[in-house]
């Protein structure tokens, strides 16, 4: 029996549709993002290729290669997978390539000139933790006396008040108001760090970054993360008092970009041509 988690999701629909009478595959009807996008109810991504030098070693036949010298003065050496990373290969310097490059690239709120509403998957929730400390760190380089350790927050089931922090984000309240304008109700924390919390059932209209820091595995849940930024959204909603409006500002989202950082969309979208291309630091 075939172990490839796309053809595993296939058998699983297959049982669905014949539950339903479908037998055929095919659903009685389906809408797709194609379909959402023509009618002008969604939008589409633009993907961002952010694959490391390690992380596409990672993903390939062969995987990663640690060649080194135990305690006793032995070679040794061991091969990591896309399955491994984190559980069994943890790279500072990795993760920090990886939140450098999505500071840099980052779309930016139009109105506020902030980093844009944020979604990150990340592989566990310890990678979740160091992700989210190290985001912090970064923005209190970057922005000094700005944040105070709310620019990245972690919400995963191990956080207290894990569920509030989502509404409370979709709400633009999260850890206070960001200090851009009176009249600009924005949140204070700008990205939410998590594994599979908010892939399902949550609706954030202005998020217009979605950086997928992990591989994944499934068909649905590639689906649900990608469908994160889908929404339209006026930036406008945001402004308190409307007669501060800027002119000369586009309000409206009709993109969002998405981070793909372990060649997701490659994986469930054979020879998907990406929008851009990063190039990032050799490790």
């Amino acid at each position: 029996m075939s172990k490839d988690p796309r053809e595993l999701e296939r058998r699983t629909l297959m049982d669905t549709y014949t539950t339903f009478g479908c037998e055929s595959g095919e659903p009685t009807f389906s809408y797709s993002l194609v379909d959402g996008v023509k009618d002008e109810y969604l939008i589409n991504p633009i993907i961002i290729d952010a694959r490391t030098e390690i992380t596409t070693k990672l993903l390939s036949d062969e995987g990663y290669f640690i060649s080194d010298v135990d305690s006793e003065g032995n070679e040794m050496e061991e091969a990591f997978g896309s399955r491994d990373f984190e559980k069994k290969f943890f790279s500072k310097k990795t993760n920090e390539i990886f939140c450098k490059t999505f500071l840099e690239n980052a779309m930016k709120d139009p109105l506020n000139g902030e980093i844009g509403k944020t979604l990150i998957f990340c592989v566990s929730q310890r990678h979740a933790s160091k992700i989210t400390n190290i985001l912090n760190v970064l923005a209190s380089k970057l922005y000094p006396s700005v944040y105070d350790s709310d620019f990245a927050v972690q919400i995963t089931s191990s956080i207290p008040k894990a569920q509030q922090y989502t509404s409370n984000f979709t709400n633009n309240n999260l850890n206070g108001q960001s200090k851009f304008s009176e009249y600009y109700k924005s949140s204070k924390t700008r990205i939410c760090v998590t594994c599979s919390m908010m892939t399902t059932g949550y609706d954030c209209e202005d998020v217009i970054n979605i950086a997928l820091m992990k591989p994944v595995f499934s068909p649905t849940d590639f689906i649900q993360m990608k469908g994160r930024g889908t929404r339209l959204f006026d930036f406008k909603e945001c402004w308190i008092d409307k007669e501060q409006i800027p002119k000369t500002v586009d309000s409206m989202k009709t993109s969002f970009k998405l981070f793909d950082y372990f060649k997701n969309y490659q994986y469930f979208e054979e020879e998907f041509d990406y929008d851009e291309v990063l190039k990032l630091p050799a490790e």
